[in-house]
């Protein structure tokens, strides 16, 4: 496993050379990990956790009043339509909300649970096929205007991946779009 103290420091020492300074805040992505490798990491600190799969999320993480205080998990992956009423309890934010509606169907069962839960816009700023989030700014920008007919939803910002492998070029490409 890697060492979580290592990750922290390189992390704090490129904020401060960057300028960054309490700007960033590390995920530890807990794919194929179990939930014991998660509390161990919680236990040095480790509070943000993200979360690929809405099946791993259930089989592995009890409901978040049963998680210890202060631990944050996020689905970071697609979420199909059918398993926003499984995901929801589970998780304190959807990072990857990537259709207007996908954003209904969140608002719909939180109104139904009478709660509000926060949420990521997802941009295909690679213009990968295989990727998933909105393909353009006015397929976003409808989105954010779709908001206002979500009470129990609350936007705190987008995300994307970049694109695989190593051009430099095209990994700035996408993340200036966003």
């Amino acid at each position: 496993m890697v060492k979580l103290d290592e990750v922290k420091r390189e992390l704090e020492e490129t904020c401060i050379k960057a300028g960054r300074e309490n700007e960033v805040s590390l995920m530890a992505v807990s794919k194929l990990h179990t939930y014991e490798n998660i509390l161990e990491c919680y236990e040095k600190g480790q509070r943000l956790f993200g979360e690929n799969h809405v099946q791993e999320i259930a089989a592995k993480f009890p409901k978040k009043e049963d998680r210890p205080e202060g631990m944050y998990l996020c689905l970071i992956g697609h979420l199909q339509s059918n398993k926003v009423r499984k995901v929801l309890p589970l998780v304190d934010r959807i990072d990857s909300v990537d259709s207007i509606k996908l954003l209904h169907l969140i608002e719909k069962e939180l109104d139904r649970l009478s709660e509000e839960r926060s949420i990521l816009f997802e941009i295909n700023s690679s213009d990968e096929e295989q990727k998933s989030g909105f393909k353009d700014e006015n397929e976003l920008f409808d989105a954010v205007n779709e908001l206002k007919n979500c009470p129990h939803v609350k936007l705190e910002g987008i995300m994307t991946v970049g694109p695989l492998g190593n051009d430099i070029e095209k990994n700035r490409k996408a993340f200036r779009y966003t």
